[in-house]
């Protein structure tokens, strides 16, 4: 490389022509701006790529998070049955962390009315 350069300096000195000097560096002038170049044109789809996957998984967690919140209010005002109920504290159990806030269901005999009552509660 260092002669190339010097070639391209010093042209007469060496008996070459510029021309020649020229076609020698060529392939590595190509190179040397071909390949930084393709570089950055890959990064640059990389970054595209993902501000579209952010966008996408925004419209996506907006989602869930409506739907949760319709879950939620749907559940609160139709209130949930004695089964589901069960099957929720069951789950919750058996999962490390939610075992401690699970409070153990009433006895039949603290129930003195006909009205329907809940079998357990989470604090």
């Amino acid at each position: 490389a260092f002669r190339l350069l010097f070639i391209v300096t010093v042209c007469d000195a060496v008996n070459v022509t510029c021309a020649e000097a020229t076609t020698a560096l060529q392939a590595w002038a190509t190179f040397l701006l071909v390949v930084p170049t393709v570089i950055n044109i890959v990064s640059v789809v990389f970054v595209v790529l993902t501000i579209v996957q952010i966008t996408r998984l925004r419209r996506i967690t907006d989602g869930i998070q409506s739907s949760t919140n319709w879950l939620t209010r749907t559940a609160v005002r139709a209130s949930l049955g004695p089964t589901a109920k069960r099957a929720l504290l069951e789950y919750a159990r058996k999962k490390p962390g939610l075992e401690q806030y699970v409070v153990a269901p009433p006895t039949v005999a603290s129930i003195d009315s006909g009205l329907p009552q809940d079998i357990g509660t989470v604090r």
